[in-house]
């Protein structure tokens, strides 16, 4: 259940970006890389476990951003 969970999280981060707020998605996960903010332990362990992680994200997002872009 918790990797089709993470693919949906991918797949939401996509349609973001696609409405136009990808740039803004990716400084927010570079915030929280920053401030390492990702810790998997307690409460934040049982949210994390249907989100991938912070660093893939960015690299899902930047991918799907590179692509996007070199369309036009």
């Amino acid at each position: 259940m918790n990797i089709g969970s993470r693919d949906f999280e991918y797949r939401a981060d996509e349609v973001a970006a696609k409405a136009g707020f990808g740039d803004e998605l990716l400084e927010f996960f570079y915030r929280i890389e920053r401030e390492n903010i990702d810790v998997r332990k307690g409460f934040i362990a049982i949210l994390a476990s249907t989100h991938p992680y912070t660093a893939y994200r960015i690299e899902n997002i930047e991918t799907f951003l590179n692509g996007v872009r070199q369309e036009y």
